[in-house]
């Protein structure tokens, strides 16, 4: 398990315990690129402390077991945690039987959706040709690799920044053949720019945009977290940013936590998330 400051967290970018903390216990999940069963996972934590029940799917290569992305089974295997991992795109009609096969509602509490090049046709399935709804989601756009591909291919092939087309292939990761494809600047602000738009006209509120890791001393946007303003209190709202560090945005949700849960709760979702005080 990661801990960062006094929270325990599966995720990357502690998605899980902002999702906790926002919704509580006892909800449901849709979990599009779920990659790991355990380390790195965003629901992980959601279903083994809080109740909360769910889908995971991920495209795994034909034959192998893994796939494009770097699969672990550190923590445990998706048969050990007891889930299914569905192998299945989620930008097909298959997708959405899947979702229907397993009575899911057309109103779903969280979404976790890290899917790279397929975001947009994945996000349009769900909500336009699905027609479901979200209460909260976490959508990587991965807007970093975008703002700071001129920088780095500018150094490595002595090109002048701003002299670098939209088309350039901007590749995901510094070991390029873990990753089946390469991705333009066009293509990567296209996933953040077509998701916003399309997400504000259908009433959501981006309530973090640009949640942001830090490497090497610089902050890095990778993530917008959305909410459906119709299933939350209007001071919600009052705690959006844009550009902050993930720990700041989990601060700040955890500061109106408790009043959207009772006692009971809000309880659970500590013992779930915080990490014990050791006795001095």
């Amino acid at each position: 398990m990661q801990e960062n400051h006094n929270l325990k967290t599966h995720s990357a970018e502690m998605q899980d315990v902002a999702t906790a903390f926002l919704l509580g216990r006892d909800k449901i999940f849709l979990d599009i690129g779920a990659s790991s069963a355990v380390l790195g996972n965003n629901t992980y934590l959601l279903e083994k402390e809080l109740g909360w029940k769910g889908l995971c799917f991920d495209l795994r290569e034909e034959g192998t077991g893994v796939s494009a992305t770097t699969f672990t089974n550190e923590g445990g295997t998706y048969e050990e945690r007891g889930v299914e991992l569905h192998n299945v795109d989620c930008t097909t009609p298959a997708f959405l039987n899947i979702l229907k096969e397993n009575s899911f509602p057309q109103i779903l509490d969280y979404v976790s959706m890290d899917v790279d090049a397929a975001s947009i046709p994945a996000l349009l399935n769900l909500v336009e040709t699905g027609g479901y709804i979200f209460k909260f989601l976490t959508y990587e756009h991965d807007f970093h690799y975008s703002r700071n591909y001129e920088f780095t291919l500018s150094r490595a092939e002595g090109i002048p920044q701003g002299k670098l087309n939209k088309e350039t292939e901007v590749y995901e990761s510094g070991v390029d053949y873990l990753w089946t494809q390469p991705f333009s600047k066009e293509g990567i602000d296209a996933r953040k720019y077509r998701a916003k738009d399309m997400l504000q006209a259908k009433g959501y509120f981006l309530l973090f945009e640009d949640v942001s890791f830090e490497t090497g001393g610089s902050i890095h946007p990778m993530e917008d977290w959305w909410i459906n303003p119709q299933y939350f209190p209007e001071f919600v709202t009052t705690i959006s940013g844009k550009g902050l560090h993930f720990i700041d945005c989990v601060k700040r949700i955890i500061s109106v936590s408790p009043y959207l849960h009772n006692n009971e709760t809000f309880q659970l979702i500590e013992k779930a998330c915080v990490k014990e005080t050791e006795c001095c």
